[in-house]
Parts: C-alpha cells; sequence; structure tokens
C-alpha cells in the first residue's frame, strides 16, 4: 500500500514537473520567437526582400524585443510592486495581477511596431506581426478586467491561425510540419495548464477563440485588403 502510494507520488510528480516546464518553454512571451522562426526557416517566401544573415538578425531582434524585454520590464515592474520574480509571479495565477502588465506590455508592442515602421523600415508583413501581438494582448486585458482568460490558449491558438493564413498566402512554403506541430504542442500545453488548475476548461476555450478570432480578423484584412 504504502509502495502503490509512493509510486503514484513519483508520477505525479514527474507529470507536474512536465507540465510546468510545458509551460515555461511555450510561454506566450516565446511564441513570437517561435512563430519568426517557422516563418523565416520554412516560408522564407516570406522574407523575400532580407538575406540569409538579415533573417537570422531578424530572428535575433525579435527573441531580443518580445521576450527579453517584455520579461525585464515584468522584473522591474514586480520590483516597483515589491514582489520577487519567480515562476508564481511569472505566471500570474491570480486575474488581478494580470491587468496592469498585460496593458504595459500591449503598449509596449504597439511602440514596438511603430519604431520597426518609422525607424527600421521594416517590411509590412513584419510590422503587421508585431501589432498583431500587440492588439491580441489589448483584447485580452480587456477581457480580463472580467474574466480570466488562458494567455497560453490565447498565444497558441493565435500562433496557429497566423501560421495557417500565411501558409495559404505564400504557396512556397513548408509549414504544414510546423503548423501540425503547433497543433499538438497546444493541446499538450492546454492540458498541462489544466492539470496544473491554472486555468478551467472554459478559461482555456475563452484563450483559443480570443487568440483565433483576433489574428483571423488581423490578418484576413492584411491579406485581402
Amino acid at each position: 500500500m504504502v509502495t502503490r502510494y509512493k509510486q503514484a507520488k513519483r508520477k505525479f510528480k514527474i507529470l507536474k514537473s512536465t507540465a510546468t516546464i510545458l509551460s515555461v518553454l511555450f510561454h506566450p512571451v516565446i511564441l513570437p520567437t517561435y512563430v519568426f522562426a517557422c516563418l523565416i526557416f520554412f516560408a522564407p517566401a516570406t522574407f523575400s526582400t532580407l538575406s540569409e544573415q538579415g533573417k537570422y538578425y531578424l530572428l535575433l531582434l525579435i527573441f531580443i524585443t518580445t521576450c527579453i524585454l517584455p520579461i525585464f520590464l515584468m522584473t522591474i515592474f514586480l520590483q516597483l510592486t515589491n514582489r520577487t520574480m519567480n515562476l508564481k509571479a511569472f505566471f500570474m495565477g491570480n486575474r488581478r495581477e494580470r491587468i496592469v502588465p498585460y496593458l504595459i506590455t500591449a503598449i509596449f508592442y504597439s511602440s514596438l511596431a511603430y519604431f520597426f515602421d518609422a525607424y527600421l523600415h521594416m517590411s509590412g508583413l513584419i510590422i503587421y506581426l508585431v501589432a498583431a501581438i500587440g492588439v491580441t494582448i489589448l483584447v485580452l486585458s480587456l477581457i480580463t478586467l472580467f474574466y480570466k482568460v488562458s494567455a497560453h490558449a490565447t498565444g497558441l491558438s493565435g500562433s496557429v491561425v497566423i501560421l495557417v493564413m500565411l501558409s495559404m498566402r505564400f504557396a512556397d512554403n513548408d509549414l504544414f510540419y510546423p503548423i501540425l506541430t503547433f497543433i499538438l504542442i497546444s493541446g499538450f500545453v492546454m492540458s498541462s495548464r489544466l492539470f496544473l488548475k491554472a486555468h478551467t476548461g472554459m478559461e482555456i476555450i475563452t484563450g483559443v477563440l480570443t487568440g483565433f478570432i483576433v489574428n483571423f480578423c488581423i490578418f484576413y484584412f492584411v491579406l485581402n485588403g
């Protein structure tokens, strides 16, 4: 009896650790880098105006501006509110804790899109991708005022929509397997969020719908406007 209990406890710890690792590896803050990496390596036509070296510089720039800087800003925000940066703070389990960081991040992405356009003169697709992230986070912020939504589900569903729509727009691409991988990973990550009791099923569904609707509307307009 004791042995079975220990085995069950060990299995639970392994599952919990795996769910936590998945939640970190596919946190919304890193998803833009994954999306850009998929486009650069599997749909080169999307950035045909850039050299091979330029594409790597772009990916590094996206990683720094959409992952490193938001984490840095989040750390400063936590310090100003007398909190420390840890996994609990990183995932922001409380609904009210999410509102201000979401709004700050939305403003940051909007400013970043403007900077890319006005000063770096990047292609329209790059600017729209960054702007779409900002709009998605803004919508997420507004919903979070009243209801907790899974940011993981929002980010993952939005990423899938973007990849699917761009794969339909640019014929010369190999995005089928990246899209399939994203869908499978989405299932694992959303299951992980449920297993960790970070969200309810309805919060996951709301996140999926938010990411899908916002990004579908933006890229339908961009690609057909």
